[in-house]
């Protein structure tokens, strides 16, 4: 269902109110050896995050900055991208594609990931079930031996706040405006966040969520949140694809 992400980054993102510069190549460039250079992403960057010391994992903060943004002075709103070894790419380039054609404000990406995830299927899924997922469960997912890693999604949403929004608004000029985005698990994991600790972004977009996952505890989690307090100060996106079936989000 990656179109359906492609299709809702772009919903969500028509809502949204330095870095060192990376060098770019163009199509067609070669090195000294005549060989073709590997295709990259314009003024993007790939920013290493030390980890804490509740999470001793290495982490890197995948960086697309507005086309203009060494010659203008503004500030901008931030988009939080999960899985970014396919989800950075995608949010980058519909970003540009609208902001281009004056349909979206300029904005900053950032994409939080792993090193080797893109090319790793096993480090993929290790990382978001023990990342994406708040609790700990055997069954579902990937098998019993990768859930074995799961439920840290409560440390994991404490590193975004504690860690990865300081350091982008730290080195980047933001305005405070923050979306998060997140897929499958890590739309389970979006949805946690909202429901756990709001404030920490101002939209939330959950893809195919996992909402089967554990039970589905998280229904249990919004009927808890429910009793204590009649809104949440949020956007908030849920999309699912027509041919998925019921048990794959709920």
């Amino acid at each position: 269902m990656k179109f359906m992400t492609m299709t809702a980054v772009a919903w969500m993102l028509s809502t949204v109110g330095s870095p060192a510069a990376t060098q770019e190549f163009g199509v067609g460039r070669a090195d000294s050896a005549g060989r073709n250079l590997a295709y990259s992403l314009p003024h993007t960057e790939v920013i290493p995050i030390e980890s804490s010391q509740e999470r001793e994992i290495e982490q890197v903060l995948d960086v697309s900055l507005p086309r203009d943004y060494e010659a203008e002075e503004p500030s901008y709103p931030v988009v939080f991208v999960l899985d970014p070894d396919y989800a950075f790419a995608i949010a980058h380039n519909v970003v540009e594609h609208f902001v281009d054609r004056g349909n979206l404000p300029p904005m900053i990406v950032v994409g939080v990931g792993y090193p080797g995830q893109s090319q790793d299927i096993g480090v993929y899924r290790r990382h978001r079930t023990r990342d994406y997922t708040p609790t700990h469960s055997l069954s579902g997912g990937y098998g019993r031996e990768i859930q074995r890693l799961s439920g840290s999604g409560e440390a994991f949403r404490d590193f975004l706040a504690e860690r990865v929004i300081p350091l982008v608004e730290s080195r980047c000029r933001t305005n405070g405006d923050r979306t998060l985005i997140g897929h499958s698990f890590g739309g389970l994991f979006t949805t946690y966040v909202l429901l756990s600790r709001p404030e920490l972004f101002d939209r939330y977009l959950a893809v195919s969520p996992s909402y089967w996952y554990d039970e589905r505890f998280i229904f249990d989690l919004e009927q808890r949140v429910a009793r204590d307090r009649d809104d949440l100060p949020a956007r908030v996106g849920l999309f699912i694809g027509a041919l998925e079936p019921p048990r794959t989000y709920g």
